[in-house]
């Protein structure tokens, strides 16, 4: 193939701009902004519906209340968080913005305000200084939920609400619509202008900023490359005191030369490196009621990649202990009862379950599982109740290795949530394929009553209009929410803030003995993962429902997975590299000075994709997490200097092009 030809086949799209977008971040530090897009790319198109690339973000500053409008991020409610400059040497405290190369320490197992939060979480919290979409009310924090004009949450896909750049630069979020964060750092009230995305005033030694943006190809695989077109921006500006005392070269600047940097795969988009492998006790839940009966060989598919990668990663890593159940819907009976398809084993049973050494499959689904209803909260509220035992049973054993696992919950579902609430039938309990109770310590589990209504509130999640079974979806966002601990819909008039759910249903039958059905229960703290199903060809409302609804039960946006743009195997590894991805620790692109990062970007640099190959899958979000920080034994020198430039991706088609050229070409 020549060059002319790759050429014209190649389906690609190029950006570089002052803050993160479609395909591209800009970031920079100093007294100045001094990012601008690069005009040398105007030329360069992109062909709609081909490869499209989105961007969101979410931007952190140690000490943002330099800015108008932002308070001390070490307090919270006239509380002062355990957050420390000085190297505590104690194992609860998480170092960032690099835990190689900290500048600030934070207790990341203390609950200062008796409400489940660390000062580790309040404080990165806190130092969120901006979030892409975000809405115009409350925190700073990335959401997929708009108001319609009714005055009703809508969840949105990725691909229909992340940034297109450079024209969402300048677009800030309004009442009920997710965009930009509006405030002193990101916008420039005198001059009505937009600020670029990392926009520091005055950058002193022990400051630091992380920025992690995750990228979506919704249409076709993609190959990527990060880049830092034109290199670095710098000036001396004024000499001052007491900087004249000590710079030595007043014609160039030094901030450059002292500013250190990270950057990595941030694997979990939690927007910090996770430096050492942690356990993993998870349970998927796949939904084989009779809507998703044309998604099953795509759903085995996904589960034997997955299991297979989680297995593989258990060999490279002797230290990583992994374990994983499956749980179905009954297809007879009562049908809100889900069913232990496999209880919680050693992820390596599935791999060699013959015992020949062999991989044999990931999954089995029992025929008489196929068909029924979709009792989404029942089933996640049962899993999470086992998911919970059997992970503290593992971590109080000290016959095994399993410490401190991280608990993962992944549903496999069309997002259609239909339940029995006739009689008895408005909870459900967890059975063995034979239909007897399943039992783990002496523990049965039965889930909470659920009527189909997300009680308490008017609110329908998603497609507020007239999708079907809208209330009862809310409902299962209502449980996810609980499970995981996050908010729900945070800025909304139906929020209801992070910790226990309240569900209050009405009319519950005869003979219910839970003690207080009216409040959801279970710990939290589980990472609710969701991969979306629907049949091929289905119309777009059947692909919107299944979306918007799986996008509104994962934790967050990069614990959605689209399974059929992916494909069911890719599917399985996207999960598999998200779940490990505080299981094996994070790969570290580079560390070092922003010059040596700017010389290793000078060409673009191909990022490792989580294919093989370094294609990047199509319907899964990758993340990026960019660091930097100013030590705090720098002297004077930097006073006055500043120094600009951008970052940005560039990405070709995998599809027929096996020898991609990368940019260094254009």
């Amino acid at each position: 193939m020549t060059d002319h030809n790759i050429e014209l086949t190649r389906r690609k799209i190029l950006a570089s701009m002052g803050a993160v977008g479609a395909a591209g971040a800009g970031a920079g530090m100093g007294t100045t902004a001094l990012f601008n897009d690069e005009e040398s790319f105007e030329n360069n198109s992109i062909t709609a519906g081909e490869l499209d690339l989105k961007m969101d973000w979410e931007e952190h500053y140690s000490y943002p209340q330099i800015y108008d409008g932002f308070g001390d991020p070490t307090v919270e409610d006239g509380t002062e968080l355990d957050v420390v400059r000085d190297d505590p040497d104690d194992s609860r405290y998480v170092g960032l913005p690099d835990p190689n190369n900290p500048v600030v320490w934070a207790n990341d197992e203390d609950e200062p305000l008796d409400d489940g939060r660390s000062s580790l979480e309040l404080y990165f919290q806190n130092t969120t200084i901006e979030a892409y979409p975000d809405r115009a009310d409350g925190e700073v924090e990335a959401t997929f939920t708009s108001i319609d004009s009714g005055g009703n949450p809508v969840v949105e896909n990725p691909c229909d609400a992340l940034a297109d750049v450079p024209q969402d630069l300048s677009t800030y979020a309004s009442e009920g619509t997710p965009a930009r964060t509006k405030n002193a750092d990101t916008y420039d009230a005198v001059t009505d202008a937009a600020h670029p995305l990392i926009n520091l005033r005055d950058v002193k030694p022990g400051d630091f900023g992380e920025l992690t943006f995750s990228a979506h190809l919704c249409d076709n695989d993609g190959y990527l490359w990060l880049q830092m077109p034109g290199g670095l921006t710098e000036s001396e500006n004024d000499i001052i005191e007491p900087e004249g005392e000590v710079d030595e070269t007043p014609e160039a600047g030094e901030l450059a030369a002292n500013v250190e940097t990270a950057l990595w795969y941030d694997e979990d988009c939690n927007n910090r490196i996770e430096p050492e492998p942690d356990d993993v006790v998870a349970l998927a839940v796949i939904d084989t009621s009779s809507s998703t009966e044309s998604n099953l060989g795509d759903i085995i598919d996904a589960a034997n990649a997955l299991v297979e990668d989680l297995y593989d990663a258990t060999q490279e890593n002797p230290g990583l202990d992994v374990w994983a159940g499956i749980v179905t819907f009954e297809g007879t009976g009562d049908t809100n009862n889900p069913m232990l398809a496999n209880p919680i084993v050693p992820v390596d049973t599935y791999v060699d379950s013959g015992g020949n050494g062999q991989f044999d499959g990931a999954t089995y689904l029992p025929a008489e599982s196929l068909g029924g209803s979709s009792p989404i909260p029942h089933a996640l509220d049962v899993s999470r109740e086992y998911l919970n035992d059997k992970a503290g049973a593992l971590d109080a054993d000290s016959g095994n290795d399993v410490e401190d696992p991280n608990k993962e919950l992944l549903l496999v579902s069309d997002g259609d949530v239909s339940i029995d609430t006739s009689g008895l039938e408005g909870f459900g309990e967890l059975i063995n394929p034979d239909g007897t109770p399943f039992s783990f310590d002496g523990n049965t589990y039965e889930s909470d009553y659920f009527d189909g209504e997300a009680n308490g509130s008017d609110l329908k999640l998603p497609n507020p209009d007239s999708p079907p079974n809208d209330t009862a979806t809310a409902e299962a966002v209502l449980v996810a929410r609980d499970i995981d601990g996050e908010p729900f819909v945070p800025g909304s008039a139906y929020s209801q803030p992070a910790g226990p759910k309240v569900d209050n249903p009405d009319g519950q039958p005869t003979g219910y003995t839970k003690s207080d059905p009216a409040d959801l229960s279970g710990d939290n703290g589980i990472t609710v993962r969701a991969a979306a199903v629907y049949p091929a060809g289905a119309v777009p409302t059947t692909k919107d429902l299944a979306r918007d609804s799986m996008m509104a039960i994962a934790s967050g946006d990069g614990a959605y997975y689209d399974v059929p743009t992916a494909g069911g195997a890719d599917s399985g590894r996207a999960v598999a590299s998200d779940i490990l991805g505080g299981g094996t620790g994070e790969d570290v692109i580079f560390r070092g000075t922003l010059p040596a990062l700017a010389g290793e970007l000078s060409d673009g640099l191909l990022l490792e994709g989580n294919q093989g190959g370094g294609c990047y899958t199509a319907g899964a979000t990758h993340c990026f997490g960019f660091a930097w920080w100013v030590p705090e034994d720098v002297g004077n020198e930097i006073q006055s200097d500043s120094v600009g430039f951008d970052l940005g991706f560039y990405t070709e088609q995998c599809r027929n092009n096996p020898d991609p050229t990368g940019p260094a070409t254009e």
